[in-house]
């Protein structure tokens, strides 16, 4: 399954929510915070690669966009699209450099188990599908291997996270969520999870 076929499922769904209002409660959200690379490529493995000094970074910001539906006070249904991120390996001797990066993205839908303590205050548990990409690419002023790569998978996205409703039309959100061989290289013949921690706001129609 491609990412464009997750999209149109996307849709689907989402088309789906629309006909649901009148029995639930449709709302458009989004999240930033931080996504990080489990496993990737240490400063020792990269400095094997290269032969130079390295220094690597597995996190870097995230965010996402979504729209979901109430369909009940204990089920949501929401999809959208995150972008997850860069994750880099840097090599350097003075002026000289070799980097190699990867960058994920991803189409997701999630179905949302909720927990309701109080009216305004939610737990949830989720579980997702994404159509994740991951793109590795080089950036170099030396001679090396040049690395041009693209992997689409499609990976189960668990989390868990707390929602509260400010008002009846605002709503905020914290959430952790883990997409499992999010990062996959077949060329570094690597799977990584993708680990996302996010808050963010959410605003029903």
């Amino acid at each position: 399954m491609s990412i464009k076929t997750l999209g149109a499922i996307s849709v689907l769904v989402l088309s789906m929510g629309t006909g649901l209002a009148q029995a639930g409660n449709v709302y458009v959200g989004g999240s930033i915070g931080q996504a990080s690379v489990q496993d990737w490529i240490t400063d020792a493995e990269f400095e094997n690669f290269t032969g130079v000094p390295s220094n690597t970074e597995d996190s870097d910001t995230a965010f996402k966009v979504y729209v979901g539906v109430t369909v009940s006070d204990n089920v949501d249904f929401r999809a959208g699209y995150a972008k997850l991120g860069e994750a880099t390996a840097r090599a350097s001797v003075g002026n000289l450099f070799y980097q190699l990066s990867g960058e994920s993205q991803a189409f997701f839908v999630d179905a949302l188990a909720k927990f309701k303590p109080a009216d305004q205050l939610a737990l949830f548990a989720k579980i997702g599908i994404s159509s994740t990409e991951f793109k590795l690419s080089t950036e170099q002023n030396v001679s090396g291997p040049v690395i041009e790569d693209k992997t689409s998978e499609v990976v189960f996205v668990p989390g868990v996270g707390i929602a509260f409703d400010v008002t009846p039309s605002l709503g905020l959100v914290a959430e952790y969520e883990r997409y499992l061989d999010g990062a996959k290289s077949d060329v570094l013949d690597e799977k990584s999870d993708i680990d996302v921690v996010s808050i963010g706001a959410y605003f029903h129609f």
